[in-house]
């Protein structure tokens, strides 16, 4: 760990994901002090260290490290405290699986409605090293009417987006409203498929399943609604929109149009998408309780195709803490969710890049540069930007249990499963 003064890291392979390149180099920085976060000084070879103040030497060994990576939908848990401290837990999660920026969706118990609520985010972000940033809700938590927020306050407050709360239904008029405000403002509306009515009230995909574990399924048609709405409005108001996680092939065909007309449009999916159907609930269970549910092989062939064609922009966390109560057993009345921050790395280098499907660079550019793009911050490392660079460990094998996860949470469907791949020496902030 480090706390201010310059820190010197020496001899490491660092993967450049847009350029497609690998590149031997020595980063001078400096690390972070009680008032101001780290900055890398230069990078470049055979950096000489500064005369006149003492650094800190660090060895990369000729290892493979990146950018740390950027999340764009981690929610907040449904009720603070309930795993201790919720932003120290979070972080926690997101810093074993190598994430530098997260971006936290309201949750029930922070609906994130107001300027004040942003503002808390934000001052719990300054004692941690990973960088929350708000996304701030679109409409006030008072469900027996729906409200527009003061987007214009939400920004000064630090909101980097906005975005329509998880399970609000909103009608169309004030939907296209808020799309025109945001575009004034130049901010990306969030507009997510999960927590829709059909959903609300099915457990799993529609489907073989769905009778064979003799549950209510959730239509398909519920995320294509969402979406098609939202690209309509969207085409209509001119807003720059982001769709934090898709789940089905007409979902990928939809946005893939849309962006073929100039639609403002950026979607994103997670990990379990692209390496699990929804057979794999019968051997792991409440676990694999998702939202949107898991879903066909034939989904699942169609979003690999979308993540390597660009039609998909992002792999994110969808991290989801739910506590073992919330979760249960019985996966008709279980909590919809997982935690995602630290297996999305191992998921997406076992299901993607070792079979072939999508290589390593294009794997780091939709964990890296293309959320940061989403969320406005520093897409690369450069001078100037904060010192967030992992070491990639391909080989590694982790089990995924109570006792390798780091958060409170272990509601992953990944649960005692091996996947290949990790993250070794990590500088979150300038601190490792």
């Amino acid at each position: 760990m480090m706390d201010g003064g310059y820190g010197l890291l020496k001899n490491v392979r660092l993967l450049c994901a847009s350029a497609r390149k690998v590149e031997n180099c020595d980063i001078l920085f400096f690390g972070r002090s009680k008032k101001e976060s780290s900055r890398i000084c230069r990078i470049g070879q055979e950096l000489a260290l500064p005369s006149d103040q003492p650094v800190k030497l660090y060895t990369g060994a000729s290892r493979l490290y990146c950018r740390a990576f950027v999340d764009t939908a981690c929610y907040l848990p449904s009720r603070p405290g309930r795993y201790g401290e919720s932003f120290v837990a979070v972080a926690r999660a997101a810093q074993a699986g190598g994430f530098a920026t997260v971006a936290l969706l309201p949750g029930a118990g922070n609906p994130l409605d107001t300027p004040l609520a942003v503002a808390g985010v934000i001052r719990e972000s300054s004692t941690q090293d990973v960088q929350f940033l708000p996304v701030a809700s679109i409409v006030t938590s008072d469900r027996t009417k729906s409200k527009l927020t003061d987007f214009s306050e939400m920004k000064k407050a630090g909101a980097v987006a906005l975005t329509v709360p998880d399970g609000r239904r909103l009608p169309q008029e004030l939907l296209l409203e808020a799309m025109y405000r945001a575009a004034e403002l130049d901010m990306t509306l969030y507009c997510p498929v999960s927590g829709n009515a059909f959903s609300q009230k099915g457990a799993v995909n529609a489907g073989r399943i769905a009778k064979l574990l003799k549950v209510p399924g959730i239509v398909r048609c519920g995320e294509l609604l969402s979406i098609n709405e939202s690209l309509l409005l969207a085409q209509e108001s001119g807003c720059r929109i982001h769709i934090p996680v898709i789940s089905l092939a007409e979902s990928v065909q939809a946005i893939r149009m849309a962006k073929d007309r100039g639609v403002r449009v950026t979607c994103g999916t997670a990990a379990q998408y692209f390496s699990l159907t929804e057979d794999d609930l019968i051997f792991r269970g409440v676990n694999a309780k998702l939202d949107p549910p898991l879903r066909t092989a034939e989904d699942r062939a169609a979003i690999v195709k979308g993540l390597r064609d660009g039609t998909i922009d992002c792999i994110a966390g969808d991290h989801r803490p739910c506590t073992k109560e919330e979760k249960g057993t019985e996966i008709k009345s279980g909590a919809f969710g997982a935690v995602g921050l630290e297996t999305a790395f191992a998921a997406g280098l076992t299901f993607l890049v070792l079979p072939g499907k999508l290589d390593l660079f294009s794997l780091i550019e939709k964990m890296t540069e293309a959320p940061a793009a989403v969320l406005g911050v520093s897409p690369t490392l450069q001078s100037g930007s904060r010192m967030d660079l992992v070491l990639l460990d391909e080989e590694k094998e982790m089990i995924y249990t109570n006792n390798t996860l780091h958060g409170r949470a272990v509601n992953t469907p990944y649960y005692g499963t091996a996947l290949r791949g990790c993250v070794g020496q990590r500088f979150i902030d300038g601190r490792m």
